[in-house]
């Protein structure tokens, strides 16, 4: 096929009008831009300092530009004649403009050469004139000829002396191929169809990931690329990848036409390209096509088996398909809307194709992001997506995203053994899976294993190195074992790559929690309520930083609001009247009269109000909440034991060694011994919380022995522990109520909380 292209004729103002004619640009004779001189015949560009080699398409893009100097040029004029010939992506354009600016020199603040007229095109706006005639550089005196000639002769025979010692004794393993898939984009007409561009885009990714011998960037970090005009060779650098997948995707009616190209990262030429224009019955066929013509272009051989596995059993019909890619693409903007939306298509798709086992695991994987993002019950969470999940595993035993979502569901449920176990599962069947990596560091975080979970999440930074939640994790883990400089800088990547979203700003106020100031965890708490407002379980843990400087307006508001959002379940009322009524057991008596709890209430909320209970001097009424925990058949003490309890020192971690002390001392003491040994193992996995020390305070307490007691109350202290309030009425402490050395040290850090108090008020009044 020719290519439209130009030539340079004169014309009246002195300036020159490239006519177009179908020939290649190195046929036009040579011409100046600024003050460069452009020769399209020896495909390079030249000044008094420098001469540079241009790519053929570079030199192309600067004839094109030249032919309509001054004029605005559209991104579509621009691909359909630059780029008539091969794959059309408006990637390639960007990446073109950027890197012949930057061989023009035109990196300065105001463009010199090519002006970007956003939204709508460019323009070369430097002058453009007809060079004068030189001597080509190829037409050599005779006299250099003789004197070239003899230069290489002896160049040549230094080589045959040295060459033998220069060269390797062996030559270096070539690198595995690694890949990047950016989002394709989307060229339909009305450009309504980018979100199934992008589910096209991450089905293609996941089949490319099944290939054990090629590493994959996962989406997150492949997806920050969209619409940025970065060339082709940054984009790889700063991926770590050898190439690049991209293309488009526009949509007419039943028909649909992709374009794919694979780059070189290294030089940024293409290595394959393809068009297919297909009924859009047949896409499922084409992203097969796609990812082997991938696989053969970097020349990975595969086993029959894995060709076979490249793409996953299809839907019976292909609008089951649309539906489920429609779903991945609303489920990763992770908003309570989007979650609603992707559940909506997930479920549609299921509708549509009952067997199609991907539309099961994603279903699940949405109502578990509802738990996170969207203020759901865990209850109601897990009892919707575990049957789900079992369904997806009865139709496709080997899906990784399936054995991933039952992880993160058993890990809310502290089934972290199995949660483990699954995760690990997901990693075998994937080990490009990005996503299932960040979770299995999560599940290891969960159970106080912090420097395995950092392994986890490091391997998932060589996948997704731009994924916010790993950095929001990392965060986490580096916190939990004191390292607060590095948290910190992990966090604040977190926040700049989705500043939108709260956990990172939530994991900033974590880190200062840690570090005893209740300021910048206050700071950090509603920045993230700012992003998340109806995130209840933020709220309550706010209310507790404000109860804790005496800051009681500002702890109710939190409270009530969070009772007001989290209705249907009793923990948020609980947690206000410990916050707030605690101190007055009279008053205290009265509010827990009207609180009904159910048959079936949960452990946890159960010896939460036997704590209450205890507090409000009616130890009968804790005792029978007590019974009603321990006469659970699945209820198992060790359930109660994980880190985020311990962080925050909650009470009812000590409820039932307090409550079995008398009735049954044997079994009161099984109780402490257990959890002090919980307390050893995250301890000596590297956990520096002042919690811990706390719940040791409790624990030496019940035994008796105070002095113990007083050295763990200090050593909390000197972490950070603020909550002196509680101190005061913790039921577990009563043998140091009489204690000195007790009394100073709260009043100590009463002090301590007035001065943040004093700094928080006179902050705001800024």
């Amino acid at each position: 096929m020719e290519t439209a292209s130009s030539h340079l004729t004169g014309a009246p103002n002195g300036l020159l009008i490239l006519s177009r004619r179908m020939n290649q640009p190195h046929s036009s004779g040579p011409f100046r831009v600024g003050d460069w001189r452009v020769d399209p015949a020896f495909g390079r560009i030249s000044n008094d300092a420098t001469e540079i080699k241009l790519e053929p398409r570079t030199m192309r893009l600067l004839v094109f530009l030249a032919e309509r100097a001054g004029q605005l040029v559209t991104l579509e004029e621009m691909l359909e004649s630059v780029w008539a010939d091969v794959v059309v992506t408006p990637a390639s354009a960007y990446q073109a403009i950027g890197q012949l600016r930057r061989q023009l020199g035109d990196t300065g603040d105001e463009s010199r050469y090519i002006a970007n007229v956003p939204r709508r095109g460019y323009s070369l706006i430097a002058p453009v004139e007809k060079a004068g005639l030189e001597t080509p550089a190829t037409e050599m005196p005779r006299r250099s000829w003789r004197w070239l000639a003899l230069g290489l002769l002896v160049v040549a025979g230094a080589a045959f002396w040295l060459l033998p010692s220069l060269l390797p004794r062996s030559a270096p393993a070539p690198q595995a191929p690694s890949i990047a898939v950016l989002p394709f984009v989307d060229m339909s007409q009305d450009r309504s169809q980018e979100a199934f561009c992008d589910g096209l885009t991450e089905e293609l990714l996941i089949s490319l990931s099944r290939v054990e011998q090629l590493k994959v960037v996962a989406r997150t970090s492949a997806f920050s690329f969209r619409g940025r005009a970065e060339d082709v060779r940054e984009i790889g650098r700063k991926l770590g990848v050898s190439h690049i997948l991209e293309g488009s995707v526009r949509r007419t009616g039943d028909r649909v036409r992709i374009t794919a190209q694979l780059v070189n990262s290294a030089d940024g030429f293409h290595q394959w390209s393809d068009t297919f224009d297909r009924p859009f019955t047949d896409i499922i066929q084409v992203q097969g096509e796609i990812a082997r013509a991938v696989v053969s272009a970097l020349r990975i051989e595969l086993s029959n088996d894995s060709t076979r596995d490249l793409v996953r059993g299809p839907p019976t019909r292909v609008a089951a398909y649309e539906a489920y890619l429609l779903g991945r693409h609303y489920q990763h903007q992770r908003t309570p809307e989007s979650l609603a939306r992707a559940i909506e298509h997930y479920e549609a798709a299921i509708r549509l194709d009952s067997s199609y086992a991907p539309a099961y695991a994603g279903l699940a994987d949405a109502n578990m992001g509802s738990y996170f993002y969207a203020n759901w019950n865990l209850n109601d969470a897990v009892e919707r997506a575990r049957p789900l999940i079992a369904k997806a595993l009865e139709l496709d035993p080997q899906s990784a995203e399936s054995y991933a979502v039952l992880g993160v569901l058993e890990t809310e449920t502290q089934e972290l053994e199995s949660a483990e176990r699954n995760l690990r599962r997901a990693v075998a069947l994937n080990n490009n899976y990005a996503d299932a990596y960040v979770r299995l560091g999560a599940t290891l975080e969960y159970d106080g294993r912090p420097r395995e979970a950092l392994a986890s999440f490091t391997r998932a930074a060589e996948l997704d190195p731009l994924h916010f939640n790993l950095h929001t994790r990392r965060c986490l883990a580096l916190q939990n074992l004191g390292l607060y400089a590095e948290a910190t800088q992990a966090c604040q990547r977190a926040k700049d790559l989705r500043p939108e979203l709260p956990n990172a700003h939530w994991a900033t106020g974590l880190i200062a929690l840690s570090r005893g100031d209740h300021v910048g965890a206050i700071a950090g708490y509603e920045e993230a309520l700012a992003r998340a407002p109806n995130r209840s379980d933020l709220l309550l843990q706010l209310a507790w930083l404000y109860r804790d400087l005496g800051m009681q307006e500002e702890a109710r508001a939190r409270g009530a609001l969070a009772v007001k959002i989290w209705q249907g379940s009793p923990w948020p009322a609980l947690e206000n009247k410990l916050l707030f009524f605690a101190e007055e057991p009279a008053a205290l008596r009265t509010q827990l009269r009207k609180l009904e709890l159910g048959p079936t209430v949960g452990h946890d909320i159960a010896l939460l109000a036997a704590v209450l209970h205890v507090i409000a001097g009616d130890p009968a009424e804790a005792r029978r909440m007590v019974h009603h925990v321990e006469g659970n058949p699945m209820f198992s003490h060790q359930t109660l034991y994980d880190v985020w309890r311990v962080r925050w020192a909650r009470p009812e971690l000590i409820m039932l060694a307090l409550a079995r002390s008398r009735s049954d001392p044997a079994k009161s003491v099984q109780y402490a011994r257990d959890l002090e040994q919980y307390l050893d193992r995250l301890e000596a996995n590297g956990q520096v919380w002042h919690g811990i020390h706390y719940l040791r305070c409790d624990l030496h307490a019940l035994r008796g022995d105070e002095a113990a007691a007083l050295v763990s109350l200090d050593k909390a202290v000197e972490l950070g522990w603020r909550s002196s309030w509680w101190a005061r009425i913790d039921p577990a402490l009563a043998l140091l109520r009489n204690s000195g050395h007790f009394v100073q040290t709260l009043q100590r850090v009463d002090q301590s909380n007035a001065r943040l108090r004093a700094q928080l008020e006179a902050g705001r009044r800024k």
